[in-house]
């Protein structure tokens, strides 16, 4: 309950201001960018300002920042009882529905990100994406899915000991150690 309001409260606090540094926005996303991508943000102000707004709307649609938030605040790990499966097809669904004003498509079609691997991407979910089938289905990805995992083992394993030639014990495996003589 508290995780969820605080939230909730998060994401209201982040979309408004997305939405009242709208007009700023092309510079921010510019900064983030780098130098070598960010000129052309700059340079399409308007583009970048109206992809900024779809990207917002897209943002609150998916409760991106809220689902973050709740990962953050519960410690959430995928339940151990389905494991992702598969590999990128960089088909940009899960940029926020390819609204995601860094996505950038090849001429191939194959989806890149302008700030990946930086700082900045990082701190977001797409350096987590997917951790689990709820992600994979919101964003309907065609390469990743879920299947049934074993149940994870917490115990520690048993080592084994075996009585050394000359009545000492050791680990199975290890090194005999050498002895000095007095």
């Amino acid at each position: 309950m508290f995780t969820t309001l605080i939230s909730q409260a998060t994401q209201a606090f982040c979309i408004a201001f997305l939405i009242i540094t709208l007009p700023l926005s092309p510079i921010g996303i510019a900064l983030l960018a780098g130098p070598s991508r960010g000129r052309r943000y700059l340079r399409h102000y308007i583009d970048t300002v109206r992809r900024t707004a779809h990207m917002t709307q897209q943002m609150l649609k998916a409760d991106v920042v809220a689902r973050r938030m709740q990962i953050k605040l519960s410690r959430y790990k995928s339940a151990t009882t389905e494991k992702v499966v598969g590999e990128c097809t960089h088909c940009g669904n899960c940029c926020i529905n390819k609204s995601c004003v860094y996505l950038e498509f090849d001429h191939n079609l194959h989806s890149r990100c302008a700030v990946y691997n930086n700082w900045f991407w990082k701190m977001t979910r797409c350096a987590d994406y997917p951790i689990n089938a709820l992600e994979i289905a919101l964003y309907s990805c065609p390469s990743f899915s879920t299947a049934p995992s074993a149940a994870m083992i917490t115990e520690q394993p048993v080592k084994i000991i075996t009585m050394h030639a000359m009545g000492r014990a050791r680990l199975e495996g290890a090194k005999p150690v050498q002895q000095k003589e007095i």
